[in-house]
C-alpha cells in the first residue's frame, strides 16, 4: 500500500472516478468512486459497505 507506484495508480484511479462522477451526474447518473482495500483488512466479517466506507479515497488522501 505504500509502494510509490500503487500511491500514483490510486491517485490516476481517483482523478478518473472525479471525472466520471462529473459526466455522470451532467445526465443524471450516479457518483463513482475508488476503495483500496489492504488485503489484511478483509476478514469473515467484513462487510463490503463497512470496508468501502473505511477505504474509499478522495483527490485528498493520504496513503495509509
Amino acid at each position: 500500500m505504500d509502494h510509490p507506484e500503487v500511491e500514483a495508480n490510486a491517485k490516476a484511479a481517483v482523478a478518473w472516478c472525479e471525472r466520471a462522477t462529473k459526466h455522470e451526474q451532467s445526465i443524471g447518473g450516479k457518483a463513482w468512486r475508488y476503495t483500496l482495500i489492504p488485503r489484511d483488512a478483509v476478514n469473515a466479517n467484513s462487510t463490503l459497505k463497512a470496508l468501502v466506507e473505511r477505504y474509499s479515497l478522495t483527490a485528498n488522501f493520504v496513503a495509509v
